[in-house]
């Protein structure tokens, strides 16, 4: 049996990082990977750096004798329709990995209005048939273990939106940093009292960026109360670079891209603290730095004019990697983190890395992942319905992916 990936983006981002990082630890425990798609997407590129065998098939020939039966593809819920379309003739089994709220419902005409919670129940109503579609898939993939869910919000999201009854099939995210990673950073003495060095790590798109200005307008409030100089740190690369606010109370500083070794190298030597949310937190987590999550993009609404959205991520549940709208009650200030960060460093140092280190590493959760792979009992046969929308359905479908290339082109 091949386990194959498919996710053909040649971005870094978190998901593709948790892809890569799953097909390490698979060849690691002796499974034969392989790889559906482009040569130069960020998953064989990864791989290849780190030296891992694997087979490659372009997704743009025949694969009716690269795939058999046995085999079985593993990839992110977004990839449901791609996979649905492809022509596999052996019919191998499926598991799909929610990475994101979000990931099913961009296959319907409406998703703009569904993730803003507006006039769900109308707009359901136009393409109802396309809705219980969808929502027959995903129910024949739960029924089969062949969807699992990375966190809670996930989970509750689409079980909401597709009325699922409880969802909670967890396979949450690892960080790519080993449980032998020996970190002697915990150990070192820190003095924030001159000077806080702060570190965010993400892709640089639209919705990212958005987070970073939310984040930089909340630190530029925090640091009127610090006795200490700030200096952001913004590792990353992507096209909305240019929309970074800049702050004339703190110093900012692009560092490009960064990862693996050069990342941990740099952290060690300049870093005090990290921000984010989802993957790079987890592995920032692990190399020492006292982790402060933020809301998603997705759940930003929710804390609009709000001050108190940040937590330590030691104080998250039921693998959450980002601040959530259930959150409202725990959620405390920037500034109140930043202070007790200050007043004892290294217990949130530790404490940060104890919750990624118990929750969130290949050790911990690699073996989730191998029984999900064994018992997923899903076929690519069984995603069929995702390819046949009715001529109205295509329509709205259209008319969406027009007005996607306006708003793009207008930005």
């Amino acid at each position: 049996m091949n386990i194959y990936l498919i996710y053909d983006s040649v971005s870094l981002g978190g998901a593709q990082l948790l892809l890569a990082n799953a097909a390490v630890y698979l060849n690691a425990n002796g499974k034969e990977i392989g790889f559906i798609g482009q040569r130069d997407s960020f998953v064989c590129n990864y791989l290849d750096s780190k030296n891992v065998p694997y087979h490659f098939v372009d997704d743009k020939n025949d694969l009716s004798s690269a795939i058999s039966s046995e085999d079985i593809i593993l990839a992110p819920l977004s990839e449901l329709k791609k996979i649905a379309d492809m022509k596999f003739e052996k019919n191998p089994r499926v598991i799909l990995w929610d990475m994101h709220p979000y990931n099913i419902i961009e296959m319907h005409a409406f998703s703009f209005f569904y993730k803003k919670r507006i006039f769900v129940k109308f707009f359901r109503l136009l393409e109802y048939t396309h809705y219980y579609s969808v929502k027959n898939i995903v129910e024949n993939l739960i029924s089969k273990k062949s969807l699992y869910f990375m966190c809670k919000k996930n989970s509750k999201f689409n079980s909401d939106f597709y009325s699922l009854g409880e969802a909670s099939q967890y396979l949450p995210i690892f960080s790519g940093v080993s449980q032998s990673f020996q970190n002697d950073y915990l150990d070192r003495p820190k003095n924030l009292d001159e000077v806080i060095n702060l570190l965010w790590v993400s892709r640089l798109d639209s919705d990212k960026v958005e987070m970073l200005n939310v984040f930089i307008g909340d630190l530029e409030k925090a640091s009127n109360l610090l006795s200490a100089d700030v200096i952001l740190h913004v590792v990353g690369v992507g096209d909305s670079i240019q929309k970074i606010d800049r702050s004339k109370k703190f110093q900012l500083v692009l560092k490009g891209r960064m990862f693996g070794d050069e990342l941990q190298s740099f952290v060690s030597s300049d870093i005090d603290i990290a921000v984010g949310v989802g993957t790079s937190i987890l592995d920032l987590a692990l190399l020492g730095l006292p982790a402060i999550v933020m809301p998603g993009f997705d759940s930003l609404y929710c804390y609009k004019n709000v001050s108190n959205k940040y937590m330590l991520i030691q104080n998250l549940k039921e693998f959450d990697v980002s601040v959530e709208e259930y959150h409202l009650e725990t959620a405390v200030s920037l500034e109140m983190i930043l202070s007790e960060i200050q007043d004892d460093y290294l217990k949130c140092a530790s404490a940060s890395f104890e919750h990624v280190l118990n929750l969130h590493t290949p050790e911990i959760l690699g073996s989730r992942l191998l029984v999900a792979i064994s018992l997923a009992r899903s076929r690519v046969s069984d995603l069929a319905e995702a390819g046949r929308n009715t001529f109205v359905q295509n329509m709205f479908l259209n008319l969406k992916s027009i007005f996607k290339r306006i708003v793009s082109y207008a930005k």
